[in-house]
């Protein structure tokens, strides 16, 4: 029994070694443990199954896997570390960290892989390796955050991993003193915020409210953003804006994403026409609110700060939209209308006395 169980964990092992490539994202699903005993034609099955970027492990495949995985690395921990070109030590962390996201020595053990990579090769190559190996680093990390894999989206180690091989790579890439302090703004846009953000929105669409997705996304902006022309960031913010408001509005009920939009609007600054910008959205927000009912949350806590915030909407406007949902709950209270609807008018009327309360101009029967 024990060596038929030895077998199975070194081919489970084997089947993730042969399937397993990093040059693009992959998009791994865990099935059931007898998904797929035998093919049609009565041939055993493949351990795993690989359809194009798209991989299915049947949860027994990965505990055998993990087993073997396992014991290569307290095999790795025991011996003296391997040189920069050995996979082993990649392949059995990914294996550990599919079956465990919050497995710290196996994350721990790919940060000493990245960093001992440069003692072996010398500075000079591993100023032209450490980049490569940061950004195959990179597309393991993001195949685990955005897979449809229950614990990876949300898991804390795996996002704080990422940020730390992020800060390798940029400091990798841009080791001319100069470039490093001042960051090209469009480089930025096409090579960090824009591709994160699709990764975080990704997440926060197989995970929904994900707080540690989000998070990411704010690090990202508030670490990036040092020695960049200001007007040229303001731009690329405004597109990130565009981004993830076309988001928030398919995704009408994750307040953490409409948490970041206002996370947005107050780092754009005064370099772009943000009152303008921000009465289009918010005109855009209040349709769909309107639409709903009122019976989301999320939206008309989005919308209160939004009217009670002093600089981001022209006064006008901010009045107008006001008035048009004081008229709402008033149609509400005087008609006969169904219960989401008069349940919404009830959430409405507290975010219009919110904002009496806490924004600046005075109230609507004031105006």
């Amino acid at each position: 029994m024990a060596g038929a169980s030895a077998d199975a964990s070194a081919d489970a092992y084997s089947a993730f070694r042969d399937c397993l490539d990093f040059s693009r994202v992959l998009a791994i699903e865990i099935l059931p443990s007898d998904f797929l005993n035998f093919s049609p034609d009565g041939a055993s099955s493949p351990l795993i199954l690989v359809d194009g970027a798209s991989i299915g492990v049947p949860k027994k495949v990965l505990v055998h896997a993990f087993i073997a995985a396992r014991r290569n690395l307290y095999g790795i921990l025991a011996s003296s570390f391997p040189s920069v070109g050995s996979g082993d030590v990649l392949l059995a962390t990914f294996v550990i960290l599919l079956f465990d996201s919050e497995h710290l020595t196996a994350a721990n053990l790919r940060k000493r892989f990245l960093l001992e990579g440069r003692k072996v090769v010398g500075d000079e190559s591993g100023d032209r390796l450490i980049p490569y190996a940061t950004q195959r680093e990179l597309i393991a990390i993001e195949t685990l955050l955005t897979s449809p894999l229950r614990r990876h989206t949300k898991s804390p180690t795996l996002w704080y991993h990422r940020r730390w091989v992020l800060r390798q790579w940029l400091t990798s890439s841009l080791w001319d003193e100069e470039r490093r302090l001042h960051f090209d703004a469009d480089w930025l846009w096409q090579r960090v915020y824009r591709p994160e953000l699709l990764m975080v929105m990704k997440a926060g669409e197989q995970h929904p409210r994900n707080y540690y997705a989000w998070s990411h996304a704010r690090w990202i902006i508030e670490n990036f953003r040092t020695g960049t022309n200001r007007a040229a960031l303001a731009s690329s913010l405004a597109d990130s804006m565009a981004l993830v408001q076309e988001w928030c509005l398919r995704h009408e009920s994750d307040t953490s994403g409409w948490s970041f939009l206002f996370f947005l609007y107050n780092e754009v600054g005064e370099e772009i026409k943000l009152q303008d910008l921000t009465a289009s959205n918010a005109g855009k927000v209040l349709r769909l609110a309107l639409n709903f009912g009122w019976d989301l949350e999320s939206i008309w806590v989005f919308l209160r700060t939004v009217l009670a915030s002093p600089s981001l909407l022209p006064k006008e406007q901010k009045l107008a939209l006001t008035r048009r949902i004081a008229e709402e709950v008033e149609e509400v209270e005087d008609g006969c209308v169904e219960n989401r609807r008069r349940r919404g008018a009830r959430f409405i009327q507290k975010a219009l006395e919110w904002i009496d309360l806490y924004g600046e101009g005075g109230s609507v029967a004031d105006n």
